[in-house]
């Protein structure tokens, strides 16, 4: 300010001002701080323990309300087991002994009730979505030459997959009846880029995928596709979960 316009104030006046400031950056300093503590200790707060000490295990997924864990073991070079674990408890069982399989997702439904899988077979050496409940029992083959994790709706009636059209070069994905419906291709990427894992948001409204030139990260971007319209969009320039 130029002389004839500065503003002079009383000595008692810079006081105010000046504890007043001082009075903020002491409330400012009290907050960072004391989120900073609590941060760290809901950090010491958290605890990890280990479900297996093997170290074969191929796959695993936690149920919907957090109280099961299934994941697949290897027995050896040829043959895979699928497990059930209660957290509470500690104690396992398996739905699926010791067999000819090879796992390489796991997916529950929404309800908790049922395990999709993806695994490739003695009889059916081809990459495939099975279902099977999570008491054990005959296990279902929905979907063949699926390679990836698959979702389900929140209702779980459909579900998201992704498949790989060489003819076409070209990944796709697609939603099906969750019983092995029909199925109905609703986005596609050309090579080089490919979608990853779909995930199914928890409204019902849009499934989203990782996406993009695997090459790099900064080739990398997140696509929504509008459940109803399957109008596809990019979301962002990270991979994410609902």
């Amino acid at each position: 300010l130029k002389p004839s316009l500065a503003v002079r104030l009383s000595p008692r006046a810079h006081k105010i001002i000046s504890a007043a400031v001082l009075l903020v950056a002491a409330a400012s300093i009290a907050w960072f701080t004391s989120h900073k503590y609590r941060d760290a200790n809901r950090s010491r707060n958290m605890s990890v323990a280990a479900l297996t000490t093997a170290g074969n295990v191929l796959t695993a997924a936690i149920s919907p309300d957090g109280a099961y864990v299934a994941y697949a073991t290897s027995e050896n070079a040829d043959r895979s087991a699928l497990w059930m674990e209660q957290l509470s408890t500690s104690t396992r069982r398996a739905i699926i002994p010791a067999a000819e399989h090879r796992y390489y997702a796991l997916t529950f439904s929404p309800d908790g009730g049922q395990v999709y899988y993806i695994a490739d077979t003695k009889e059916s050496p081809r990459r495939s979505v099975y279902r099977v409940s999570v008491l054990g029992g005959q296990a279902k083959r929905l979907f063949d030459d699926i390679n990836a994790a698959v979702s389900l709706s929140p209702d779980g009636s459909k579900i998201a997959l992704r498949r790989a059209i060489d003819v076409r070069r070209a990944m796709i994905l697609s939603v099906a009846d969750a019983n092995g419906g029909e199925e109905k291709e609703i986005a596609s990427i050309q090579y080089p880029e490919l979608f990853y894992d779909p995930a199914w948001a928890p409204d019902g409204k849009m499934i989203a995928c990782a996406a993009g030139n695997p090459s790099g990260v900064a080739d990398m971007y997140v696509a929504g596709v509008r459940v109803g319209d399957w109008a596809m969009k990019t979301i962002s320039a990270r991979r994410w979960k609902w």
